[in-house]
């Protein structure tokens, strides 16, 4: 007979890759932040993905900063990604271009578990398949999840974020009005990227009944709902979306989305910075001056 030992963690194929780890949570990024050399560490159903690009977002730093849970030390920072398969699991292939939804993305390899990437064609540009996840894939999901309707009317704060951008741009396409937040009344969806007292503007735009979608909080202060109504609250994961998703309607998003970044109809205006410059992305995206992200090709 045999005797079946657990599965663990192992080191990928002796692979060593260079990355910006963290030894710890809190203090200024130009101090925890170190480029360092390690060995990604794969699981049973994970890829290793040789990483091309990764956006420096609000949940990055929040997770360097230790504001998303406690996660095991040293870590490496970039919780989402884009790159290509170098060793397969399952019914992905090597070789195949994929966007990551696993940490440790702001390195040369990283690994996945195969059901938090997808797909991504040859044709989408580095800078879109970098922040797909968490740009035109946050923006398609929150609008798809709101229920709302060509001619329906949502309100927004954060408009010039990359995720606002995109959700501005795709209900445009999609016949969805969005309209300022002092002139909005009664309308039936609000999305909070900002927090405080933009939040708390928002939900007072809303009618009885309405939804307000929270993404993130860039404002760092938490997220304020005014009372005297009913409103209902959820929050918004890329990771937890990218899992409900099923494969058609995975393969249906991807196709949507590649279509009209190819026709203009989706755009962002993105600062590119090189791996070993990524602390220069850090202090600017902190700033809160545009969208940036890492290219490792």
């Amino acid at each position: 007979f045999r005797v079946r030992l657990p599965l663990q963690s192992s080191m990928a194929k002796n692979i060593l890759a260079k990355g910006w780890r963290y030894h710890l949570n809190g203090g200024m990024f130009k101090t925890i932040l170190k480029f360092e050399e390690f060995q990604p560490s794969k699981s049973a159903g994970d890829v290793l993905v040789k990483v091309q690009g990764a956006p420096i977002t609000q949940a990055d730093l929040d997770q360097i900063r230790g504001f998303s849970g406690s996660i095991p030390l040293p870590a490496v920072a970039g919780t989402t990604g884009f790159g290509i398969i170098a060793e397969a699991s399952g019914a992905l292939k090597e070789g195949d271009r994929v966007a990551v939804a696993a940490g440790g993305t702001w390195a040369t390899q990283a690994a996945a578990n195969s059901a938090r990437v997808l797909k991504l064609p040859a044709t989408l540009p580095a800078e879109y398949a970098s922040t797909f996840l968490v740009g035109p894939m946050a923006a398609y999901q929150i609008l798809k999840a709101s229920g709302l309707k060509p001619g329906d009317t949502m309100v927004m704060d954060g408009e010039t974020s990359l995720v606002g951008g995109f959700v501005s741009q795709l209900a445009k396409a999609w016949g969805i009005n969005v309209v300022p937040i002092d002139t909005a009344k009664n309308v039936k969806f609000a999305l909070s990227l900002v927090g405080g007292a933009s939040s708390a503007a928002l939900s007072g735009a809303l009618g009885e009944e309405a939804k307000m979608t929270v993404f993130t909080a860039a404002s760092d202060e938490p997220q304020i709902i005014g009372s005297g109504k009913r409103i209902n609250v959820d929050a918004f994961s890329p990771v937890k979306s990218l899992l409900a998703t099923s494969a058609p309607a995975k393969e249906e998003m991807v196709t949507e989305l590649a279509d009209l970044i190819a026709g203009k109809k989706l755009t962002a205006t993105l600062t590119k910075h090189p791996l070993a410059g990524v602390l220069a992305g850090v202090d600017a995206a902190s700033a809160g001056t545009g969208a940036h992200w890492v290219s490792t090709a």
